[in-house]
């Protein structure tokens, strides 16, 4: 509440000089106009920057970006925290296709969900657009000086305390929680001897984004929110990605994850590989195990025991040429024309956690098809392989290279094949056994390191993109003569 009602409090505010920052710190200089905007839009949508999105750099500003590390990353800020917001703020406004827009009468443009919004029938002298997707509502409405002055009382009216006001001889506001648990925020701008009014309603669940709409509020023309091409930000994006994998630019738990930070600096050493404790499949008679398309342009990931010693692969019958194959991920990519067009599993944007529900495909050689298997996540990463996570199932025929998904059919990891023999020695579950699987996020990783695109969708339901049909046709059936 107190964070909409303080939100010209910081407009009037002087900006101070900055402090520099350290060398692995933050320093705003290095950013273009449009960059600071995006990450002031990034910190107004998460709550913690409550002015306006303008590109002007002060101390309000640096508080909030501080307020937002310290909380999500557990650090001070850097321009790491930087690109990964910005990647999460680009993320938002794509899902419901938020753009700057003028409703209505409105002289205001403000960012808008125009995905996501349906006008519905007008209500207390305003024409009204609902968010298909959170409680948020906006209002437009003009009106004279009178009515004008009521509706700003009525507003203030819901509210038993915590109301805010600002009356200037062309602007008016008004921002109050009603004793509903609504929280209303009312501006009204005298326009050529007419007062226009925009008015926003959420529930508190939903009051940040009130907050992100009214910092993008503005009379001037309109300037679409872009990140610059190159600048630090994406180039700081890139280099997370490379590092982490898709994944850390939507998790900043990721990059706050002492495992990865180990394996960063392991990275560093390109001589010294991640250790593999795993064994290949045997050599005596045909190999046979499993992978999945992950490109349209025929580009299928699977295990690198799978065609370890392999020279000539075949995926579903037809010939294949190994892409590229790394002990040090456990991994390999396979191309094939066989597989060019056919569907493309999703990687998901947030890496497996420990005790998590997840479903491993188990062959169904009789009928040709996969059958999905239920089994949990023991651990995020093991102390000898980082790469690598254990999965408690049952004693199934589990093949190297098929996907580990997570509830909503995304991959989280790429299964070896081989099972952890410790986890049989502890005696507590005879029918269980450890599956070894590489962890998604290094997937993604060697995957960009060697030219290939993942998809990754931050789903947060099953969705047909992941279907068990796309499933059984993405999955392939990988030979070595």
């Amino acid at each position: 509440m107190r964070k909409i009602l303080v939100l010209f409090a910081f407009v009037l505010l002087p900006n101070m000089a900055l402090a520099q920052s350290g060398p692995n710190g933050f320093d705003p200089s290095d950013l273009t106009v449009s960059e600071k905007k995006m990450l002031q839009g990034a910190l107004a949508f998460s709550g913690d920057y409550t002015s306006f999105v303008d590109g002007a750099w002060g101390n309000g500003s640096q508080a909030a970006f501080r307020s937002y590390s310290r909380r999500e990353f557990g650090k001070e800020p850097t321009m790491w925290h930087a690109a990964v917001a910005v990647a999460m703020f680009e993320a938002f406004l794509q899902d419901d296709d938020w753009k700057l827009r003028r409703l209505g009468e409105s002289s205001l443009a403000f960012l808008v969900p125009t995905d996501a919004i349906k006008r519905t029938d007008a209500k207390n002298f305003f024409d009204i657009w609902r968010h298909e997707n959170s409680s948020l509502e906006f209002g437009v409405t003009r009106s004279s000086d009178s009515r004008d002055q009521v509706l700003h009382s009525f507003v203030a009216s819901l509210s038993q305390n915590q109301v805010y006001s600002l009356r200037r001889s062309n602007l008016r506001v008004t921002s109050a929680l009603g004793t509903d648990g609504k929280q209303r925020y009312l501006r009204s701008d005298k326009i050529d001897n007419v007062w226009k009014s925009v008015v926003l309603i959420a529930r508190p669940e939903d009051q940040a984004l009130i907050t992100g709409v009214v910092s993008t509020m503005s009379l001037k023309k309109i300037q679409a929110l872009n990140l610059t091409q190159d600048g630090i930000i994406e180039r700081s994006q890139n280099r997370i990605r490379q590092t982490f994998g898709n994944a850390a630019l939507f998790n900043p738990k990721i990059l706050a994850n002492a495992d990865l930070e180990r394996f960063a600096a392991r990275e560093s050493d390109r001589s010294n590989p991640i250790p593999l404790p795993l064994k290949p499949l045997p050599r005596n008679t045909v190999q046979f195990g499993s992978g999945f398309v992950v490109n349209a342009q025929g580009f299928v990931l699977t295990s690198n025991l799978v065609v370890a010693n392999c020279p000539n692969p075949r995926v579903n019958g037809q010939s294949a040429k190994i892409h590229s194959e790394q002990s040090r991920y456990g991994l390999a990519l396979l191309q094939s024309s066989s597989v060019v067009g056919k569907p493309v599993l999703n990687f998901a944007q947030y890496r497996a956690v420990r005790h998590g529900t997840v479903e491993v495909p188990s062959y169904g050689l009789g009928k040709g098809k996969y059958n999905k298997v239920s089994a949990s996540t023991q651990a995020n990463t093991l102390p000898d392989a980082a790469n690598l996570m254990e999965i408690a199932i049952g004693k199934r025929n589990i093949p190297a290279g098929v996907p580990v998904l997570n509830q909503v059919g995304n991959v989280i990891g790429i299964s070896t094949g081989n099972r952890d023999p410790r986890f049989a020695q502890t005696g507590l579950f005879p029918n269980v056994s450890g599956l070894l699987a590489i962890r998604g996020e290094f997937a993604q990783l060697f995957m960009y390191e060697n030219g290939v695109f993942p998809a990754v969708r931050p789903a947060t339901r099953r969705s047909s993109v992941n279907s068990d049909e796309v499933l059984n046709e993405s999955l392939v059936r990988i030979t070595c003569d």
